[in-house]
């Protein structure tokens, strides 16, 4: 339809479309992507260019068809053929100055050789890779590419260090040398995904904490792939900061802005920051030299100002050393006037779960590749709903007691166990695993963190002298269970619970800026979309305190406790 109506650049689109799909169909299906078909359809493109139609962007479309019939190719096998249509097509993008397609077929190119370099065992094929990579930098260094950018280090990471992990090198110096090139793109591609992260610091905090998850989702990759390039160096200690750079920078990058401090407005600095930024990115105006001047003004009143000191910090684009966590460790028993900290770090990749062990004192962590399947963990947690009676079974807790096997000899009875647990590892109650035959917080006191660095910054952005406890209970007046509930809790925090038309939508947003405490027992639903208008709390008046109200509100609760249907349900 489209080819008859005049439209052929659309035309192409459909039939390249359509191409890879029944690629991808014959190939479940064991048969060859390119069959007869198949051939007809690349037929049918290449009489478009060659009719009487005039086709805009041919350089662009026709390196767009190679690389769909690549592609195509490599769903079935990645071979010679695939790599030289992929390098084709990459000519005609550069022909066409569209650099998001050559740096798109770019990432597609270096994953091929890559492919091919694993089949074969074959360091050329590794090393060609990286001249692709590094070729592509040149150009893209002077774009604002930064999605493809941070892609296309981290693939120039995975073709280095892949030399090392199959052991394809023999010559001392030049695997000294690929070390260093690896970690260098491995770091590379930290900066280039945290400023990403940065960037989000711009857009509203509901919109932000998901575009934050969804890029998670797409370093998952990156994460595991530096982590096991240290640990396969054996250098733990740059295992747990790469882990930290990440799981720090998603964290405070969705809570940025939201600490209070004494004087009136916070982020006032940050706000400016961002404008100043926002106005030199889009303009080719001549007072850009006055703005950067004043961005460097500010940067000076951030070092200098206690308030932003821990802001500048973290907005850094630097990974954190080992001696920072430590010192974090150190920071934190001194706030808290406690001593014999241990940080039991967890990480878990597929069926892989590591364990680092640490005190302040120790210049080298304790490590342990736990002997069990990551894969019983899950099915034991899988149902939420048996989780309890899951536990109870004596297999499961035989299965998990191995996650804290190893803390018997690195730690003494008494000491404090910090645990940073990991994905699917922040599900399990470690405190109730046995340890020496009894559970482990019998042994030892037990908390929880997500990230060493930020622990600190959790602790002193909640401090507020005239915080309170509130407790609600029974909203919709058919959960008398709720209402009891609500009624004790209270009764231990010596507060008065708002329970049935008391538990409005508006009181708990307004408690909500300045609660210490808050208890919510009553009917919640989890939401079906990513919308965070589907994720709520039903309040009294047929009313509903939705995900997105409560991120739109300042807080600083020490502790929520959401006691209601499917607060705890969870989508891996």
């Amino acid at each position: 339809v489209f080819q008859k109506l005049g439209f052929p650049e659309d035309a192409i689109h459909q039939y390249k479309n359509y191409l890879l799909e029944q690629a991808i169909q014959l190939k479940e299906n064991n048969q060859p992507v390119i069959n007869e078909q198949q051939q007809g359809i690349i037929n049918k493109i290449e009489r478009i260019f060659d009719g009487s139609i005039w086709v805009n962007h041919p350089s662009y479309l026709s390196g767009l068809t190679i690389q769909a019939v690549g592609q195509a190719l490599s769903y079935q096998n990645f071979n010679k053929e695939t790599i030289d249509l992929l390098k084709t097509a990459n000519q005609l993008f550069v022909k066409a100055n569209h650099l998001q397609a050559m740096a798109i077929n770019t990432n597609y190119l270096i994953l091929s050789l890559i492919q091919i370099g694993r089949n074969s065992s074959n360091v050329m094929y590794y090393s060609e890779a990286v001249a692709v990579g590094e070729k592509a930098l040149e150009i893209l260094l002077k774009t604002s590419l930064l999605d493809f950018l941070w892609r296309l280090y981290f693939h120039l990471a995975l073709a280095s260090s892949e030399q090392l992990k199959y052991d394809l090198i023999t010559d001392a110096s030049t695997k000294l040398k690929t070390e260093q090139q690896a970690e260098k793109y491995f770091h590379n591609s930290a900066q280039v995904y945290n400023t990403i992260v940065n960037k989000l610091l711009n857009i509203p905090d509901n919109q932000r904490l998901l575009a934050v998850a969804e890029l998670n989702k797409d370093s998952k990759q990156l994460v595991f792939s530096g982590f096991y390039f240290f640990f396969l160096l054996k250098d733990f200690r740059s295992c747990i900061t790469w882990l930290e750079n990440f799981r720090n920078k998603a964290m405070i990058t969705t809570l940025k802005g939201k600490q209070r401090s004494n004087f009136p407005d916070p982020k006032v600095l940050i706000n400016e920051e961002n404008s100043l930024t926002e106005l030199i990115e889009s303009s080719t105006s001549d007072n850009n030299s006055q703005i950067i001047n004043r961005l460097d003004e500010i940067t000076n009143l951030m070092i200098s100002d206690e308030h932003y000191k821990d802001y500048y910090a973290l907005k850094q684009e630097i990974l954190p050393e080992y001696s920072d966590v430590l010192y974090a460790v150190e920071k934190f028993e001194i706030n808290k006037s406690i001593q014999n900290v241990h940080i039991a770090y967890y990480y878990v990749h597929g069926t892989e779960v590591y364990l680092f062990c640490f005190d302040k004192n120790d210049p080298e962590p304790h490590v342990s590749k736990i002997p069990i399947n990551g894969k019983e963990i899950e099915k034991i947690i899988e149902d939420r709903n048996r989780m309890v009676d899951q536990l109870n079974q004596p297999d499961a807790l035989i299965t998990l007691s191995k996650l804290v096997a190893p803390l018997e000899k690195w730690t003494a009875a008494g000491d404090i166990i910090c645990i940073v647990p990991y994905g699917y590892l922040s599900e399990i109650p470690f405190h109730i695993i046995p340890l020496q035959n009894n559970p482990l917080i019998v042994r030892n006191p037990v908390f929880y963190n997500n990230s060493l660095i930020a622990l600190n910054y959790f602790d002193n952005s909640t401090e507020n002298n005239n915080c309170q406890n509130f407790i609600f209970g029974n909203p919709t007046e058919d959960l008398s269970a709720s209402e009891k509930e609500a009624i004790q809790i209270a009764s231990m925090l010596n507060e008065k619970p708002k329970i049935r038309i008391e538990a409005t939508k508006k009181s708990i947003l307004e408690d909500l800026q300045q609660a210490s405490i808050i208890h919510i027992a009553g009917h919640g639903f989890f939401g079906k979309s990513k919308s965070m208008e589907t994720f709520g709390l039903q309040m009294s008046a047929k009313e509903v305190v939705t995900a997105n109200d409560i991120l739109m509100q300042s807080n600083n609760c020490k502790m929520v406790v959401l006691s209601a249907c499917e607060t705890a349900k969870h989508v891996s």
